[in-house]
């Protein structure tokens, strides 16, 4: 049997199958079997989840709804934990409501970047910064977009979050890697969101109907900045200001961050 295997070292690209996919075509002509792993599912240092750029689950082609769910999510370059350097997690814990029903969009303020080398960088500093000064478990957000269009994973799409205060365990986010106070993130940056959103749902990540939110929606934050907090506004699934409104200071762990 000849296994052909295409991946890329330091990025998942994302054409129409969701990460890099192993075909194993018989010798026989018999049919063609794929593996592969959604990104953001995958273990990504979490314990007791399967580590490695793409889990391998062995099955025929995909389903009806798996191949809704690649085409949802083509395009996206998710950049695994192990790409960008992460440190294993203290701990975790899963999410308790799934799919979520709301989505925060958050900034991480300071420095923007905008090829992987920079954001990487960026990655590590923030997820010190987050586990080092503030001792939580890893990195508060599901998720960072850099300016280079990249989605860098953060904690994923099952692990409940760091990132905003009361709704951590049913709620998904991601930060934009710079200070959108006054300017919007690039228009890829902003694509890679669009394309993200859309990705979650066809997973069953995030629910059709879902809300979209900025940080200072759910607390006393000035989280996406002005700029990006205008932008987001505009959308049809825009939420706004929720009833569970929090103002406190952040503790440890999973805790919410401070902007």
């Amino acid at each position: 049997m000849v296994r052909e295997r295409f991946s890329s070292v330091h990025v998942l690209t994302i054409p129409i199958a969701i990460v890099a996919a192993v075909l194993d075509r018989a010798s026989s002509g018999e049919r063609k079997q794929i593996s592969y792993d959604v990104a953001g599912t995958a273990a990504y240092g979490y314990p007791h989840w399967q580590h490695g750029i793409a889990g391998e689950w062995w099955r025929p082609w995909p389903s009806p709804d798996e191949t809704r769910a690649m085409l949802a999510c083509s395009g996206i370059e998710f950049v695994p934990r192990h790409a960008w350097g992460a440190r294993p997690p203290k701990g975790w814990d899963r999410l308790k409501v799934q799919p979520v029903p709301r989505f925060f969009v958050h900034h991480t303020t300071e420095t923007e970047c905008f090829d992987f080398s920079s954001c990487s960088q960026r990655m590590r500093y923030w997820q010190n910064f987050h586990m080092d000064t503030r001792d939580w478990f890893d990195l508060g957000y599901s998720f960072l977009i850099g300016g280079d269009g990249r989605v860098y994973v953060a904690r994923g799409w099952d692990a409940s979050g760091a990132h905003t205060k009361g709704h951590n365990e049913d709620a998904l986010a991601a930060s934009f890697i710079g200070d959108f106070s006054r300017h919007l993130p690039t228009p890829r940056a902003i694509w890679a969101l669009h394309r993200l959103l859309q990705c979650g749902v066809a997973l069953g990540k995030i629910r059709p109907d879902y809300t979209v939110h900025g940080h200072r929606d759910a607390g006393c934050t000035s989280c996406p900045g002005d700029a990006l907090y205008a932008y987001i506004s505009q959308w049809a699934n825009f939420g706004g200001k929720l009833q569970k409104y929090i103002c406190s200071t952040p503790g440890s762990n999973n805790r919410s961050v401070p902007h």
